[in-house]
């Protein structure tokens, strides 16, 4: 080299405009979710293979996580379940991506208690990998759903029964499970009917009007409705009502973003002409 004229040697600078690609990078490129209750989320992911050499999925499993936020490690990870890859792909070559749909639904789990959903690939770190920042994915979970009663109706009404006929409608953002255990009817969406000489229920001027479980539908997603018809026997002061009141979820079974008696309570006014032929007899 030739020493320049302060009799310094030049220096040498490298520059490249394109790193080279890792030989080995197995990444999470993509999570969804497609349903979620309280208690099962339905999910699909998508694993790419982003090295130059094929790898084996001899040894590579797949772990799913629930999480507060998306810090993997943080004390707020819940494991959901996970398997070996090996029982659906045997190899992924070259920027090969791999997309799979699975169902997460843990005993004991409820969904919307975490506020994101993650995917991860090699859990047990048996690939050496150039780049294991990318073996994680993440989605966020909806707030949970919300159930309200949008009507009331009264079918008929004597000196000997009532049926009423109310509605139910999920407004919020994620889905419900109405029938949380098939064995065990408490568990279910309940509510409670009263018979109401205002409408203000449960201020201890109600006599009961039938109620129970609900088990069918036995799940209600974002913007779905049922209908359910009630019939139930009166008391001797069935004149003096003018109001059927529903209360569902009661018991507070099914988890919601707003269980309070304004969001879970519907009222239905008796209409007039009902009374008449009991009055005329």
């Amino acid at each position: 080299l030739n020493a320049q004229a302060d009799g310094k040697l030049p220096s040498t600078q490298f520059q490249y405009k394109d790193a080279l690609p890792p030989e080995y990078d197995l990444a999470v490129t993509q999570v969804d979710i497609f349903t979620v209750t309280n208690t099962r989320l339905d999910y699909r992911f998508v694993i790419q293979n982003q090295g130059i050499y094929s790898i084996s999925m001899d040894d590579i499993d797949l772990q799913t996580i629930l999480s507060e936020n998306t810090i993997y490690g943080d004390g707020t990870d819940i494991p959901t379940g996970g398997y070996a890859m090996i029982s659906y792909l045997s190899e992924l070559g070259p920027g090969e991506a791999f997309t799979h749909t699975h169902t997460a639904n843990p005993a004991g789990v409820n969904f919307y208690d975490y506020n994101y959903f993650m995917v991860m690939i090699d859990s047990s770190n048996k690939l050496i990998e150039d780049n294991e920042s990318n073996n994680e994915g993440y989605a966020p979970l909806p707030e949970g759903p919300d159930l309200i009663v949008t009507s009331v109706d009264v079918l008929s009404f004597n000196n000997s029964d009532v049926v009423y006929q109310f509605t139910v409608k999920n407004i919020g953002d994620g889905g419900a499970d109405l029938n949380m255990d098939d064995a065990d009817l408490w568990d279910d969406l309940n509510f409670q009917g009263t018979l109401s000489i205002n409408d203000t229920p449960w201020d201890g001027d109600d006599d009961a009007a039938g109620g129970g479980s609900i088990t069918s539908p036995t799940e209600l997603y974002p913007g779905e409705v049922f209908t359910y018809t009630m019939s139930a026997g009166v008391g001797p002061n069935f004149l003096d009502y003018r109001y059927v009141c529903v209360y569902i979820n009661i018991a507070g079974n099914i988890p919601e973003t707003d269980d309070s008696p304004d969001s879970n309570i519907g009222i239905g006014k008796i209409p007039y002409f009902i009374y008449l032929p009991v009055i005329q007899r």
